[in-house]
Formats: structure tokens, sequence, C-alpha cells
């Protein structure tokens, strides 16, 4: 049996009806202090635990997926005193913990609204990790100072026709080319589908990163990737009129059909497509 408590607390926990000692198992403690944590907290819960008999199991956040893991036994409890914060790498690990029937108390919260990346040794939320990543050198996946568009089609071939594509110079130092798509009279959905590319994202090549400005009638745009198996991962986001940098990991795009063996839980899109 799962049980995934969550509390926001502002005063130190009594817990002594949580479990008779007779039931009472290892309790695996993530023991890691993020911005905002309470140290003398996460000591009075321990000592709690410990007093109506918990076995006190000790983990970080960089060795908890191991720790997760590597219990197979049912009936134990992992404790997040402050659970607004969690690696994201071992967040399988604590789905497959629960599922073999053992017990999560989550306190503070929102619950993992801070999924943390390991990076340049310390550890990043998601757009702390993203702009690192972004800063990082990495390959020009399409450069459209070179890129052939006419090797490129729309999708549906037979839409409007009162669109112009056309590749041009940008005021923005960091870009210079850019593509741009106008469509007159715009009614219904349009897709400018690249060629086959040489190669996507290695194992080494952890986002993707672009530049993008829309204008006062294109506030949105929708990127899609397509793996070799046939499946569409896609991402819609805001743009501005302006031009500013984009970054996504392979987790921030959802699946859009085209394989039906691919899309189910757990599943993101293969950095390696």
């Amino acid at each position: 049996m799962k049980f995934i408590l969550v509390f926001c607390l502002f005063f130190v926990l009594s817990i002594a009806t949580l479990c008779v000692p007779a039931l009472c198992s290892d309790a695996i403690i993530l023991n890691e202090s993020f911005d905002g944590s309470s140290e003398a907290f996460r000591f009075e819960l321990i000592k709690e635990l410990r007093n109506i008999g918990f076995n006190i199991i000790y983990t970080n956040a960089l060795e908890v997926e191991s720790a997760l893991l590597s219990s197979q036994e049912s009936g134990k409890l992992f404790v997040l005193t402050d659970s607004r914060y969690f690696p994201i790498k071992a967040k399988s690990a604590l789905d497959e913990f629960l599922k073999r029937g053992n017990n999560l108390l989550a306190i503070s919260g929102p619950s993992f609204v801070n999924m943390l990346f390991w990076a340049d040794n310390k550890w990043l939320n998601r757009e702390q990790a993203k702009s690192t990543l972004s800063a990082l050198s990495g390959f020009k996946l399409v450069d459209f100072a070179i890129e052939d568009i006419k090797k490129w089609h729309r999708y549906p071939e037979d839409g409007i026709d009162n669109v112009e594509i056309t590749i041009e110079d940008t005021d923005e130092p960091n870009i210079p080319k850019s593509l741009h798509y106008k469509i007159k009279d715009y009614q219904s959905s349009d897709m400018f589908v690249s060629q086959d590319l040489l190669r996507g994202f290695s194992e080494n090549c952890k986002a993707l990163v672009f530049w993008a400005r829309g204008g006062f009638y294109t506030s949105q745009l929708k990127i899609e990737l397509q793996e070799q198996d046939g499946s569409r991962w896609m991402k819609v986001f805001d743009i501005k009129p302006s031009w500013k940098q984009y970054v996504f990991i392979a987790s921030d795009f959802t699946f859009w059909g085209g394989n039906a063996n691919r899309g189910k839980e757990g599943d993101k899109l293969n950095p390696g497509f």
C-alpha cells in the first residue's frame, strides 16, 4: 500500500501516531538543505522518528536515486522535509519505490515544484539549468545562413497560398540570419517542415537552444521534433515581439502521436533521435 502525506508546516511536527513501534522499519531521510529549508525542523523530525522506532538511513540528493533503487523491501518510509525540491534524475526511482509498497512523507510544498539538475557542482532548478546549458558550446542543428529552405516543405501542401518565407538579416548580433514566415489572412494551422536532419541531440547535447520573436498577431510558436521511429514530440510556447533566446530540454516536449508504442508513462523525447 502506498501513502503519500503532504504537510505545509510552520511548527515542530509531532508524529507519535504515525506508526506503532512493531510496524516501524527503515526511514530514508533526504538529508539535504535547499533554499528556504529548515535544518532545525529536519533535526527535530528525525529525532521523533527515531524515538518511535524507525531505523534512520541518511542519503543526499546525489545518492538518493541509488538509495531508493536498492531498497527492494516494502513497508519503508521515505521522508522529504522540504518536498518542494527533488532531483529530477531520481523521479523514476521514487515512483518504483512507492509501487513496491513503500511510503512517502512529503513535508512543505507545493511538492516537487523545483525539480533539480546537477551541474557545475551545484543543484540548479529547471530555469537555472537551462541558463547554464545555453552558455555551453554545442553544434548548429540548423543554420539559416547556409540552410537551403527549398528542401523544406509546408504542411498541408494544399494550404493557403498567401505565405511568404524568406531568410533575412536581423538586428541581433547573436542571430546572423533568421527565417521569416509571413502569413496573410491566417485561418488554420500551417507548418514548415525541415529536411531530415543528419544528426539530432547526442548523449552530450542536452538542450535545444534558439532565438525567436513574434509580432502583434503572432504570440505563440510550436516546435515539433520527429524521431526516426515516427514518434512526434511538440512544444507550444509564447513568443514576444522582441528577440529572445529559448532553451528546451527533452522533458519539455509532449508526445503528439506517430507511433502507438511510444508516449506511455515515463516515456519522453529521446535525445539521440
